[in-house]
């Protein structure tokens, strides 16, 4: 990713004959170790296009930069994206309406509120409890 970055922001300046850094903050990948974690989070990142003070669309289906569309079967699937994951922790043997129906069900609160402090958590099992990290925004997350 630092040479990618690195790369792209040299031949940027170059082309429109500028100086310094593109992107702020420094790229963090994060291992999501957590069923339940995974579920959260999938669910905040589809919901982020309709739960922000002005929401980008009406309909999630309609976000043109999201794998929602791809998770309920109205989109055809990129070969990359894992969804079997998350189908079979949520249990449903309709999967897309089993999907779509917890995205609807919206960002719990604990969620909501832990986001809402610019944080990305990391969630470690231990003892059979989970315990929260909290770590600043500047994060990319992809499902």
């Amino acid at each position: 990713m630092r040479h990618i970055n690195g790369v792209y922001t040299q031949r940027y300046n170059r082309l429109n004959m500028t100086d310094g850094p593109l992107f702020r903050g420094r790229y963090k990948a994060m291992l999501i170790d957590s069923d339940a974690y995974l579920l959260r989070l999938s669910r905040y990142i589809h919901r982020n296009p309709i739960d922000m003070k002005s929401p980008m669309v009406s309909c999630l289906e309609k976000y043109p930069w999201s794998s929602y569309p791809a998770y309920i079967g109205k989109a055809k699937s990129p070969v990359w994206l894992e969804r079997e994951t998350v189908y079979s922790m949520l249990g449903s043997k309709q999967r897309y309406r089993g999907y779509a129906d917890y995205i609807m069900d919206g960002v719990d609160e604990e969620t909501a509120e832990f986001y809402q402090k610019g944080n990305i958590a990391a969630i470690e099992a231990k003892g059979g409890q989970q315990k929260q990290k909290g770590l600043k925004r500047g994060s990319v997350l992809a499902l």
